[in-house]
């Protein structure tokens, strides 16, 4: 079905692209993810298929709308399972109207069985040419706060973060050295986890590395690389205590846009 759109010479305002997912966990296989959503008008629709398990229907079928309301956008995005066929939506709404010189965003989420899951705001302002971030998201099943600040200043950016569910504060610090070059730190309150890292970009693609030194040490590796046809998309997971690399966890997600 996707070549045939892809073939059918559609106007240009319609358009058509695949992504796909493959995740390495360790050697226990290979998993191939397709998510193929259409792009028509204004509307966005799918649908994400399993390849490894021969469905002969598709896991999932989505759809998107967005469109103006309230001095404001809201965008609907809504998932259909196939075998259960429960519905589940995301409805965002976001306006600098609100109040002067304030972007706020109001998220809501839920489903057909949980009824509505979460809730969830968002607030960026500029203050004396700071860029600040607030946001915070109330998980209804388990009671549960996500708060997250952020504040950028010059080339320094701080950001502090807390869950309820555990009690922990993160910190993270980062400062751009150049227009390519940044390194991070980062420090749990509670656990007193520690990680380092370092942003290097290039025309067309960054590489992404963090460290984490605990039980033997962590590398997390996040590589983008950017084409006219789409992105490639890889993170990949490796544990460095000795003989644990087997135990490695790669994702790829490659995106094709016509």
């Amino acid at each position: 079905a996707t070549l045939l759109v892809v073939n059918a010479n559609a106007p240009s305002e319609r358009s058509v692209h695949i992504s796909t997912n493959t995740d390495v966990d360790g050697l226990n296989g290979l998993n191939l993810n397709w998510q193929v959503p259409f792009k028509v008008d204004d509307y966005v629709v799918g649908f994400r298929y399993k390849l490894n398990e021969l469905k002969k229907y598709p896991e999932t079928l989505f759809a998107k709308k967005t469109f103006d309301v309230a001095d404001g956008e809201a965008t609907v995005d809504a998932d259909v399972n196939v075998d259960d066929k429960s519905l589940s939506a995301n409805v965002k709404w976001v306006s600098d109207k609100l109040v002067d010189g304030m972007k706020t965003t109001f998220r809501l989420n839920g489903n057909s069985n949980d009824k509505i899951t979460s809730v969830g705001a968002e607030v960026n302002k500029n203050v004396d040419g700071r860029d600040v971030e607030l946001k915070g998201t109330y998980n209804l099943a388990d009671s549960r706060l996500n708060a997250n600040g952020k504040i950028v200043i010059d080339k320094t950016t701080a950001e502090v973060s807390y869950n309820s569910g555990d009690e922990d504060i993160r910190i993270q610090l980062s400062h751009d050295l150049d227009d390519n070059n940044s390194p991070k730190g980062s420090y749990s309150t509670k656990t007193g986890h520690v990680a380092y890292g370092w942003t290097r970009k290039w025309e067309g693609g960054e590489l992404d590395g963090t460290y984490h030194p605990d039980n033997g040490g962590r590398a997390v590796l996040e590589w983008t690389d950017r084409g006219n046809q789409g992105d490639w998309k890889t993170r990949a997971e490796v544990p460095l205590a000795n003989n644990e690399i087997g135990n490695s966890k790669v994702t790829i997600k490659r995106e094709w846009k016509y």
